[in-house]
């Protein structure tokens, strides 16, 4: 469970009145859930699947955050009532609840405890986002490149069976690109970044995934000092 994982800190009666106030979806890979600027009709629940949250800046976009199956979006829209501050898109087969931003905040005003437990949420979701603005001018790209490996790591890693050491496979739906996008780095830097970790003998990649050979080298190199 991660802190970001809104549903998984709650009970299960309480997942289940959420999930009953709305309606569900399955959206197929690469569709857009909504868009940045959007009006904020509807707060969604992540049932299953993975998420992209991004934005455009100066024409290049940028990934804010990647969520998986427990993650709440568009909860800032419907507390502040403005438009939506990000563009979400499928990045798997992700099945969701769509609940009404008014009828989710009714709810909100029944249950305090559920109230609270989301402003938990947004504070870690704001922590993160303060921490990549310091990583981005305290890391090189490589630095950046190893940090986004080990939230990988924490989110779609698993070991690898046979191996003596405590390598880590990660089985992500991310491209190069999307690892760019989230580390403010170009594609190109993200490919050198990997080429370097390569010649290190830290990781190991193929057409599909990305193999961390050495996890406390990594884990290390992405550190802010």
């Amino acid at each position: 469970m991660s802190e970001h994982d809104f549903l998984d800190q709650l009970d299960a009666d309480h997942v289940e009145r959420l999930v009953q106030l709305g309606r569900r979806r399955t959206h197929p890979p690469q569709s857009i859930l909504f868009f940045e600027g959007d009006v904020p009709h509807d707060v969604i629940l992540v049932r299953r699947g993975d998420l992209k949250v991004s934005t455009v800046v100066d024409g290049r976009e940028v990934v804010l955050d990647v969520l998986g199956p427990g993650a709440i979006v568009g909860e800032v829209s419907a507390v502040d009532g403005r438009t939506r501050s990000a563009t979400v898109t499928a990045l798997t087969t992700t099945e969701i609840v769509a609940i009404p931003a008014a009828t989710f905040m009714d709810f909100l005003g029944q249950h305090p405890v559920i109230a609270l437990t989301l402003l938990r949420c947004m504070a870690t979701r704001i922590r993160d986002a303060s921490r990549r603005q310091v990583e981005y001018g305290a890391l090189d790209a490589v630095g950046r490149v190893c940090r986004r490996l080990v939230e990988l790591m924490d989110r779609y890693g698993h070991p690898v069976p046979g191996e003596a050491t405590s390598a880590v496979r990660i089985d992500a739906p991310l491209t190069q690109g999307d690892i760019a996008a989230w580390a403010g780095l170009s594609r190109e830097a993200v490919v050198k970044a990997l080429h370097a970790l390569r010649r290190l003998g830290w990781v190991a990649t193929s057409s599909r995934a990305i193999t961390v050979l050495d996890v406390d080298a990594v884990v290390a190199r992405a550190a802010v000092t």
